[in-house]
C-alpha cells in the first residue's frame, strides 16, 4: 500500500477545505478506509482462485505465498496457532539441521500474518525463495491435537507411498493398513462420492480393562 503524499492531498482541495481543521478528518477517513480497501482487494484476488486445499480455512498457494481464507470467521477462528510444514523441491535448500526432519517449520500466530474485516479472513504467509514440492498446515492448540490439517504435493505421496508399500490388512471398498499406531484407509481411483459417507471404527481392546467401565 503506497504512502499518503500530504502535499499532494492539499493540492486537490479546495483552499477553503485546506486548512488543517479540515484536513485532519479527512486524512483520519484516508487512513481508514486505505487498509480496509487494500484488504478488500486481496481478498478479491485470492479467492478469484481455486483453493489448493480446503478445510477449516481454505488454503491458495499463489505468486509466492499461501493465503488462508475463511467466511464467515469470527474472533475464536483466529485464536489457534497455525502450524506450517513446508517440503522443499531439494532438501539441501533447508539448514543443516532440518534436513533430517525433511521439511521446514513455519509455525504462526494469526496476528502475525492475519488480518479479520467485514466477517472475514485473511491470512497471507510469504514462501521462501527455494521451490517447494508440498506442504502440511493447519491449526493447534499447543500440548493439544490439531484442530484441523491439510496436505498438499509431495506431502500427500510420501505418506501414501509408505502406506501401500505394506500388505493391508482387510480390503473392502477402501484396502486398510494398520501401522505405527494408527489405521489408514486408501481407495484408488477414488471420487468425491466415496468420502460423502462416515466412517465407523469398533475397536476391541487385548484387554477390556483397559475400555471404560460404561463400555465393557
Amino acid at each position: 500500500m503506497g504512502q499518503v503524499n500530504f502535499q499532494d492531498l492539499r493540492k486537490l482541495l479546495p483552499a477553503s477545505a485546506a486548512s488543517p481543521e479540515r484536513l485532519i478528518p479527512l486524512l483520519m477517513l484516508v487512513f481508514t478506509l486505505s487498509p480496509l480497501l487494500a484488504c478488500r482487494s486481496e481478498y478479491a484476488g485470492v479467492v478469484a482462485k481455486e483453493p489448493t486445499a480446503s478445510a477449516e480455512f481454505d488454503v491458495y498457494l499463489h505468486e509466492g505465498q499461501l493465503s488462508y481464507v475463511k467466511e464467515p470467521c469470527v474472533m475464536g477462528d483466529t485464536r489457534e496457532r497455525f502450524f506450517l510444514h513446508l517440503l522443499p523441491a531439494d532438501e539441501n535448500d533447508l539448514p543443516e539441521w532440518r534436513r533430517s526432519h525433511g521439511f521446514e517449520n513455519r509455525d504462526f500466530a494469526f496476528g502475525d500474518h492475519g488480518v479479520l474485516f467485514e466477517g472475514k479472513c485473511l491470512v497471507t504467509v510469504p514462501l521462501p525463495d527455494y521451490e517447494i514440492s508440498g506442504f502440511r498446515t493447519g491449526q493447534y492448540v499447543p500440548g493439544e491435537e490439531r484442530s484441523w490439517q491439510v496436505d498438499f504435493g509431495a506431502v500427500v505421496n510420501r505418506e501414501y507411498a509408505g502406506i501401500v508399500a505394506g500388505e493391508p490388512v482387510a480390503s473392502s471398498e477402501f484396502d486398510v493398513y494398520l501401522h505405527e499406531g494408527q489405521l489408514s484407509y486408501v481407495k484408488e481411483p477414488c471420487v468425491m462420492g466415496d468420502t460423502r459417507e462416515r466412517f465407523f471404527l469398533h475397536l476391541l481392546p487385548a484387554d477390556e480393562n483397559d475400555l471404560p467401565e460404561w463400555r465393557r
